[in-house]
């Protein structure tokens, strides 16, 4: 394994060799040069273009497409990317055992 990545960014490259997270906590400790990662992202495909329609073979052409535009109205939900839902709360409560 290397011991840093190259990264270009437009015209200029920088040589990376650690990454570290930065708290809202954090005393002020200098600049802090961030990287804009969301140029190298792919778009996200939506659900109805990741889907084999060949799974849909046993739909009427109605269906299949009623289906495909209900996937892709939510869109949020079928998602490839985990999130966060605050829709319900959930405690665990462990027992230590003896």
């Amino acid at each position: 394994m290397r011991s840093f990545v190259t990264v270009t960014t437009g015209h200029e490259q920088t040589r990376v060799d650690h990454c570290a997270v930065i708290y809202d906590e954090d005393s002020y400790f200098g600049s802090v040069d961030v990287i804009d990662t969301d140029q190298y992202q792919q778009p996200e495909l939506l659900p109805s273009q990741r889907i084999d329609l060949n799974t849909l073979s046993h739909l009427t052409v109605e269906q299949r497409t009623k289906l495909l535009a209900l996937l892709n109205k939510y869109s949020e939900c079928f998602s490839e990317k985990s999130g966060l839902c605050m829709k319900l709360m959930f405690l665990l409560t462990l027992n230590q055992r003896d």
